[in-house]
């Protein structure tokens, strides 16, 4: 991608595009994934022989066909032989119709039934070979809200706090677990956080951070936090760090959390970073040599060992091309030179692997279809085919992106001029040098500075404004 000046066409942060076909369920819903997630186990294929409970048909369905079949006599079953790529046909016995039987067996294909193993609300053929399907209503406890921080916790979607529909602040928050569509409040005790907006959630594997973020009545920008274990369910004490951020980036590696950039109470940008050490409950300011300017809707991506800065807006509007990453190892901030990368804010980044990828983004004048990725001195760009639309991130408002299992990224939302939002994405397998389009989730809410990640292998969006009003409802992906 040959560097130009931010008048040729051409974070934190859209397509027209045909649905994720996938070839079956997951074999296993254990998944592990943070900032830099990665999600387990392969995906096999579908078919196989019937399971007790009735005969199948005796037709087989096609590859990627779907062809009703009647069930002999006793319990009803789908499935038999179907190829792969095929979908199940119904059997009927007496009044009784069943859809898949009981469970599918491993047939001549090699491919695995689909069984519990399927995460709540989806079936084997046609929807849990891929696309959208709404999350379940959270308890009432658990009010709509904007602004609220959230991240991902392997398995479950953490959110806490924000803003209810009448702009006070909120300090509940709620897990949801896309395995059983459920959500489960999470306790209030005397370590919870005050209320406030616009903090930041970082999991370190063990415990939710919750650090910073403002209550706009005063308004009080915050320097503190406090520790959340999901496993426990209660709140631990976190010691106040030197910087007061509202919206901060975060991340984590080495066990360290940083927290980058972000605002004052006022509006104004904040520069460099700040460490919390979660073993000795301590912070420290990174030194500031070599570090970013003050940006902000800069593309972010945070591995093991780094954590990555490109482009972003200056507070005079300006974009910028500066990258630079810190280093967890040395402690220390490194430019990177001679880069392809155009001056841009709003990029959608990633770490994957040992490389720096960045998708998208906007200057004064244009909107980004392209994107580079960087590896030990190596630029290479990213193909166009398949990928998102031009887009742009706006922090914390649209626009999310995430590593994902190691190999590729996802990117989901965004707008493609301020206030027209975007819902749909795609997915980059980095081997393949591929995308795969995303279909917009259903029912076309903005979920405006809603909350969004990856858990249990779906990609999960919640919550936000829709239009003039919040909503408390949500979608979920399921990934390969």
């Amino acid at each position: 991608m040959a560097k130009r000046s931010s008048g040729h066409a051409r974070w934190w942060l859209g397509l027209a595009a045909a649905p994720l076909l996938l070839t079956a369920c997951p074999p296993t819903d254990d998944y592990w994934i943070h900032e830099a997630p990665a999600v387990g186990g392969s995906v096999s294929g579908s078919g196989g022989s019937l399971s007790t409970g009735g005969t199948a048909g005796t037709t087989s369905g096609a590859a990627g066909s779907s062809l009703p079949m009647a069930g002999s006599s006793g319990a009803s079953a789908d499935g038999g032989s179907t190829a792969l790529g095929g979908s199940a046909g119904e059997g009927t016995a007496g009044s009784m119709t069943g859809k898949g039987g009981m469970k599918g067996e491993a047939g001549d294909t090699g491919g695995k039934g689909c069984d519990e193993d399927c995460n709540a609300g989806r079936i084997c053929d046609p929807t849990c070979q891929g696309g959208w399907v709404p999350t379940s209503v959270p308890p009432g406890g658990f009010s709509p809200r904007e602004r609220a921080a959230y991240a991902s916790l392997g398995n479950q979607l953490f959110i806490w706090g924000g803003l209810n529909e009448s702009g006070t602040v909120l300090s509940s928050g709620a897990l949801y677990d896309p395995r059983t569509d459920s959500w489960r409040m999470v306790a209030t005790d005397a370590n919870t956080p005050s209320p406030r907006s616009d903090a930041t959630a970082v999991w370190t594997g063990a415990v939710v951070l919750v650090f910073g973020g403002i209550d706009p009545a005063g308004p009080t920008a915050f320097d503190d936090g406090a520790r959340y274990d999901p496993a426990e369910d209660v709140w631990l004490p976190m010691s106040s760090g030197p910087t007061a951020r509202v919206a901060p980036v975060g991340a984590f590696g080495q066990d360290l959390a940083l927290f980058f950039g972000g605002t004052d109470a006022a509006g104004d940008l904040i520069e460099g970073l700040d460490l919390y050490d979660i073993g000795d409950d301590s912070w420290e300011t990174a030194s500031s040599w070599q570090a970013p300017e003050r940006v902000q809707d800069a593309s972010i991506g945070d591995g093991d060992l780094t954590f990555w800065v490109a482009g972003g807006r200056l507070a005079s509007g300006s974009p910028t091309d500066e990258i630079t990453y810190y280093s967890f190892t040395n402690h220390d901030w490194n430019a990177i030179s001679d880069s392809p990368f155009s001056a841009r804010w709003g990029g959608f980044g990633a770490f994957i692997g040992s490389e720096f990828h960045t998708w998208g983004g906007r200057d004064v004048d244009e909107i980004f279809a392209d994107g580079t990725r960087y590896d030990v001195g190596r630029w290479a760009d990213l193909p166009t085919e398949g990928a998102p639309a031009a887009r742009y991130g706006s922090h914390r408002e649209s626009g999310w992106s995430w590593a994902d299992g190691g190999t590729g990224m996802v990117i989901l939302g965004g707008l493609d001029a301020p206030s027209s939002y975007l819902t749909d994405g795609a997915r980059y397998d980095r081997d393949a040098d591929a995308w795969t389009p995303i279909a917009p989730w259903p029912g076309g809410a903005s979920h405006a500075y809603g909350a969004a990640g990856i858990a249990a292998g779906e990609v999960v969006v919640w919550g936000g404004r829709s239009g003039a009003a919040l909503t408390n409802e949500g979608a979920r992906y399921l990934l390969e």
